[in-house]
């Protein structure tokens, strides 16, 4: 819980790279699911994406996509889809 609260603290402060490099430091699928999905996979936030920061959260999208576990799976298919609609044009 303390690691999905350093992340969101970046992320609400409008800092999304330093939220991102937190997010690819800490490397635990559970974590990365919860930002996810309170950040992309609820269709929030996604207008404070730009096409870098787009590039560093893919990554993790498809970590979670082949994941295991359905709750991975889905989180990741939302975010990417969500992610995809905003950007995709």
């Amino acid at each position: 819980m303390s690691s999905i609260k350093v992340i969101l603290n970046w992320w609400n402060k409008g800092n999304i790279t330093s939220a991102i490099n937190a997010l690819n430091m800490m490397n635990d699928m559970s974590v990365v699911m919860d930002v996810l999905n309170n950040t992309f996979a609820e269709n929030q936030r996604i207008d404070m994406l730009n096409y870098e920061n787009i590039a560093a959260i893919i990554p993790h999208t498809i970590s979670l996509v082949n994941s295991k576990y359905d709750t991975h799976i889905l989180a990741g298919l939302k975010a990417t889809l969500n992610i995809l609609k905003a950007f995709g044009p």
